[in-house]
């Protein structure tokens, strides 16, 4: 899966999540990319 499959799931998935835990998600994949600058996308998506 290329890394442009992985954010396309992870979007769709994240749109599936109650109010509550959209919000929590938000904020962990901000934190994930801002505090990942020196990983590689593929690498941040999938531990997303």
């Amino acid at each position: 899966m290329n890394v442009n499959d992985m954010i396309e799931s992870n979007n769709f998935l994240r749109e599936k999540l109650n109010p509550d835990n959209k919000k929590y998600y938000e904020n962990l994949l901000m934190y994930v990319r801002l505090s990942s600058w020196h990983h590689t996308d593929q690498a941040i998506e999938t531990y997303l």
